[in-house]
């Protein structure tokens, strides 16, 4: 029970974590249990995803030496180390995206329906996330690749029953597990968002 709208895959990796380490778990390290299970956690996802960059890369003609420095030097960003630090499900959305997006390039080079499906699986588990998540995936993903999708009618036949069927599943699963939708931020600290800015937040200059 995480009392929001997040999708559980990411906590529930957490949680495996923590239980394979439960055995040397006590009242003196809980917390440093508790910590280095997340980093663990967040480590192993985040080696996941640049190593799905780096095939990026490769794929889109960036040579293996051009290709190592640029991550070497992207694992030292200040937003990379929070990343792996925190326990926030955004580190999901860093693993699988460029996966995605290579089985969707793969898809459209061979026309294979299996890489559609590897497409389609890990986009469903991203969207299902964070609904901020959803908003920016989603935003990217139909810039990128609209007039493929259009052009393409088996991507819109096929593509979209799957979708609709695996996104529809774990929706269901997500609420089930907390009665509270993906879109519905508001539940988990509904004091937080009683307030409103007013218009003049938007255009008001402060000059001092």
């Amino acid at each position: 029970f995480t009392n929001n709208g997040h999708g559980h895959l990411y906590y529930y990796l957490v949680s495996v974590a923590i239980f394979i380490k439960s055995n040397l778990m006590s009242e003196l390290n809980i917390d440093s249990i508790l910590n280095s299970s997340v980093q663990l956690t967040n480590f192993i996802l985040y080696c996941f995803g640049i190593f799905g960059i780096f095939l990026l890369l490769l794929k889109n003609n960036i040579s293996k030496q051009t290709s190592y420095i640029a991550l070497t030097i992207a694992n030292f960003f200040p937003a990379a180390i929070i990343m792996r630090i925190w326990m926030k499900p955004e580190i999901l959305a860093f693993s699988l995206l460029p996966w995605i997006v290579l089985f969707f390039d793969d898809y459209l080079e061979k026309k294979e329906v299996k890489d559609l499906i590897f497409t389609i699986l890990p986009l469903c588990l991203v969207l299902q996330t964070k609904g901020s998540i959803f908003g920016m995936i989603s935003l990217f993903l139909f810039f990128k690749y609209i007039k493929n999708i259009l052009e393409n009618k088996e991507i819109i036949r096929i593509g979209l029953i799957l979708f609709i069927s695996f996104f529809t599943i774990l929706y269901f699963e997500n609420y089930l597990l907390n009665d509270i939708h993906l879109f519905d931020h508001r539940a988990a600290n509904p004091e937080a968002y009683n307030y409103k800015a007013s218009l003049s937040f938007l255009i008001h200059i402060n000059r001092l």
